[in-house]
């Protein structure tokens, strides 16, 4: 029988694991012969020793940490690439705002219903606020209800669609919106829109910038 020294507390982990003694700095005496001598460095482990607890254990902690990383790399979104405007993300902090920053260059999301340009249904074209390059034509932008700007189709070549899985969740078409020009970050495409096109380009109005016609 083995008497242990500087014990902090015996705990339970859960039904069908077993009690683990946890040592403070982990000492024992044994009464085998020579009995009352200290052995330094006798600890008791924090992980099961039985195999088929050690799998219990590694199954529980996989079952925690795969959602997260599902997630994670869901939400991943491609670098910007070698675009004609690119500058470096100091660059265009210095020159946006800090709600402008945050989407076009950290690719946030505004407020729902925050942009004036929710419900802006003027004659002129949505240009990228960070480089000035066209984007969207008013004749294009439709009222969606979502609280966002919305267009049913982009000036031709002037946006480019990537690949973001979290937002395929129940619509396999849906893209990230870019700026052709700059690179930056102007929301996202879906496929729920009016005709003729059934798109729904869904654009952060901080994003935009817009010119009356003339």
């Amino acid at each position: 029988m083995a008497l242990f020294d500087n014990l902090s507390h015996i705990a339970s982990v859960g039904p069908g694991f077993p009690k683990y003694v946890v040592l403070r700095r982990g000492a024992c005496l044994s009464n085998k012969a020579g009995g009352g001598k200290r052995r330094a460095g006798c600890r008791a482990s924090a992980l099961p020793q039985d195999p088929e607890e050690s799998a219990r254990v590694a199954r529980a902690a996989f079952g925690f940490a795969w959602p997260w990383a599902a997630l994670w790399l869901s939400n991943r979104q491609m670098p910007v690439g070698d675009v004609p405007g690119k500058r470096t993300k100091d660059e265009w902090r210095q020159q946006l705002s800090p709600l402008a920053a945050k989407v076009l260059v950290d690719r946030g999301t505004e407020m729902a219903f925050s942009s004036p340009y929710d419900k802006l249904f003027s004659s002129g074209t949505y240009s990228c606020a960070a480089c000035e390059a066209p984007l969207f034509s008013s004749e294009a932008k439709f009222n969606s209800g979502t609280g966002w700007p919305s267009f049913y189709e982009e000036i031709p070549n002037q946006v480019d669609l990537t690949l973001q899985l979290m937002y395929c969740v129940g619509d396999f078409g849906a893209r990230e919106c870019r700026c052709h020009n700059c690179g930056g970050h102007l929301g996202h495409m879906f496929t729920d829109g009016p005709e003729p096109t059934g798109n729904r380009y869904c654009i952060n109005g901080v994003a935009l910038k817009f010119d009356d016609a003339k």
